[in-house]
C-alpha cells in the first residue's frame, strides 16, 4: 500500500555514558548508585516532495511529515538493600530512588495530504499551518520501598510501594503492590503465586508537545474533484489544559503442581485495567467549520487471559511444553501512539470502543527440544491463534460499521524448527563449542498475511498480501 517511493525514511543516532558503583558494608548492605547520560537524534523524512496522496487502492507521492528531534536525559539513582533482619520471619529489606531530566527540542512539519476517490478525483485536502517547532523539558522522580519477607518455608510475600512524580503530569502517584508464593504441602509440589498492584506509566515527551503542533485546514470537494463543498480548521489541544498520568490496575494467581518427575501442569489467570490513557479525538464546532483535534485523558483498556499449559520430560534436560490461551483484549481505539511518534497518522476519525488490533481469543504454543542419536538436536515449535481483528473503511476514509467487530483474519499457523548440533573444539589448549545447525520457518508454507485491502471501493476489496512463506536460515 506504500510503495518504496512514498514509504518514510527514518534515522536514529545517539550515544549513552553511564557511571556505576557498587559499595558492600560491614554488615553485608548494599548500596548501588548510577549516573548517566543519553543522547538520542531522530530523523523522519520522504523520498521527494511529491503531495503524499491517499486513495482506495494504494498511496503515492512522497510521505507528509518531516521529523528532526533532538533529545538529552540526565538520570541519577540510589538502591540500598539492608541485610536480612529476622523478625516474624526473614526479611530483606531494599528500598532507594532517582531523579531524572529530559529535553527535547525539534521540528514536525507536514507537507499537503491529498484523499481521492477511485475514480481518481480529489476528495480531500489536508494543508497544514505553523512553523512545527517543539520543545519541552521533563522533570521526574520517583521513590520505592519494597520486602521480601519470608514468613515461613511455605509462604512468602514481597510489599512494595512506589512514589512517581513528574512535571508533566503534575501530580504525586502512589503505587502499592503485594505478591506472594505459598506451598500448601508438605512435598512443595504445589505452588500457589499471585499479586496485584497499581503501575504508572510515564507521560511520553510528544504528549506534552501536542499543543504545539500545526493546525491543519481539510477542504472537501463536490464530485468533480474542484468544486469546495465545505472546509474546517483543526487545532491541536490538551483536554481541559490536564495532563494526567495513565496507570493500570492488575493482578494474577497461578497454581504450579509438579504431578511427577516428567510432568508438570500450571494453571494461570490475569487480568489488567488501564486507565487514563492518552486518547486523540476529532470535534467540530456547531457551524462545522472550526472544530480541534483534542487530546484527553479518558482512555481505557481491559486485557484478560487464563493459561493452562503442561510441561512433559522424555530425556534429561529436555522438555516439551504445551500452552493454550483464552484472553480478551478490548479499549479505546484512538491511543495517541497510533497518531504521533515515528511514523504519523494524518487520518483522525472519532474513537469507537472494541476490539484491540492484537486481540486473539485462542492460541495454542507447542515448543520443546528433543535428543536425537548422534547428538543431534531437535527443537520444534508450532503456533496457532485466532486472527486479528480488522475494519472496513470507504473511500473517504471513514470506517464502515463498529471497528474491529465484524472482521478476522484467518487463524494463524507455523511450524518452526530448528536441528543443531553442539560440537567442541579445543585450540590452544582453549575449549569452544560451536554449535552448526539450520532453521525451517513456517514448514507447511501456511498462508499468514500480515496486511489485507480494507477499502470497499478497491478493486482488490478483501485481498490479502504479505505473508511470509517457508524460509530455511
Amino acid at each position: 500500500f506504500n510503495p518504496q517511493d512514498t514509504a518514510a525514511n527514518l534515522h536514529q543516532r545517539g550515544w549513552m555514558a553511564a557511571f556505576n558503583d557498587q559499595f558492600v558494608t560491614s554488615k553485608g548492605g548494599i548500596l548501588q548508585t548510577t549516573f548517566s547520560v543519553k543522547r538520542s537524534d531522530a530523523d523522519v523524512f520522504g523520498n521527494s516532495g511529491a503531495p503524499f496522496t491517499i486513495s482506495p487502492q494504494t498511496n503515492s507521492g512522497g510521505f507528509f511529515n518531516r521529523q528532526q528531534r533532538e533529545s538529552f536525559r540526565y538520570e541519577s539513582q540510589a538502591i540500598y538493600s539492608l541485610p536480612s533482619v529476622d523478625l516474624g520471619g526473614q526479611h530483606s529489606f531494599k528500598f532507594g530512588g532517582g531523579f531524572a531530566f529530559t529535553t527535547f527540542d525539534g521540528t514536525s512539519v507536514n507537507g499537503p495530504v491529498r484523499l481521492t476517490r477511485a475514480d481518481g478525483t480529489l476528495n480531500q485536502l489536508q494543508t497544514y499551518n505553523g512553523d512545527g517547532r517543539l520543545s519541552r523539558n521533563k522533570a521526574e522522580f520517583g521513590i520505592f520501598a519494597q520486602d521480601k519477607w519470608s514468613i515461613s518455608p511455605r509462604l512468602t510475600l514481597d510489599l512494595g510501594v512506589r512514589f512517581d512524580r513528574d512535571n508533566l503530569g503534575r501530580s504525586l502517584n502512589p503505587a502499592p503492590r503485594v505478591g506472594f508464593a505459598f506451598s500448601p504441602f508438605d512435598d512443595n509440589k504445589t505452588v500457589i503465586r499471585g499479586g496485584v498492584g497499581v503501575f504508572f506509566s510515564k507521560v511520553p515527551l510528544n504528549v506534552g508537545v501536542f499543543d504545539q503542533g500545526q493546525a491543519v485546514t481539510i477542504q472537501r470537494f463536490a464530485g468533480d474533484g474542484t468544486t469546495v463543498i465545505g472546509e474546517t480548521l483543526y487545532r491541536n489541544v490538551l483536554e481541559n489544559d490536564d495532563i494526567k498520568t495513565p496507570y493500570s490496575i492488575g493482578w494474577n494467581v497461578q497454581l504450579d503442581r509438579e504431578i511427577n518427575d516428567r510432568v508438570f501442569v500450571r494453571v494461570g489467570y490475569e487480568q489488567r485495567e488501564t486507565k487514563r490513557d492518552f486518547l486523540l479525538n476529532p470535534f467540530l464546532s456547531a457551524a462545522g467549520n472550526d472544530g480541534n483535534y483534542q487530546l484527553g485523558r479518558g482512555g481505557s483498556s481491559s486485557y484478560r487471559s487464563l493459561l493452562l499449559m503442561s510441561r512433559l520430560r522424555l530425556q534429561a534436560g529436555r522438555d516439551l511444553f504445551f500452552s493454550y490461551t483464552r484472553s480478551r483484549a478490548v479499549g479505546d481505539l484512538n491511543a495517541f501512539g497510533s497518531f504521533a511518534g515515528n511514523i504519523q497518522n494524518p487520518i483522525v476519525r472519532a474513537n469507537q470502543y472494541s476490539r484491540l488490533a492484537f486481540d486473539a481469543p485462542n492460541r495454542f504454543l507447542f515448543w520443546g527440544e528433543i535428543g536425537l542419536p548422534f547428538g543431534i538436536n531437535l527443537s520444534p515449535v508450532i503456533d496457532w491463534r485466532t486472527g486479528f481483528p480488522y475494519s472496513i473503511v470507504n473511500q473517504d476514509q471513514d470506517f464502515i460499521g463498529r471497528r474491529n467487530t465484524e472482521f478476522r483474519f484467518d487463524d494463524f499457523f507455523s511450524a518452526d524448527v530448528k536441528i543443531y548440533r553442539d560440537i567442541k573444539v579445543k585450540f590452544r589448549d582453549k575449549e569452544y563449542k560451536l554449535r552448526p545447525g539450520v532453521k525451517f520457518f513456517n514448514v507447511t508454507n501456511h498462508f499468514n498475511p500480515r496486511d489485507i485491502q480494507n477499502n470497499i471501493d478497491s478493486t482488490d476489496f478483501g485481498t490479502y498480501y504479505n505473508s511470509v512463506s517457508r524460509k530455511i536460515r
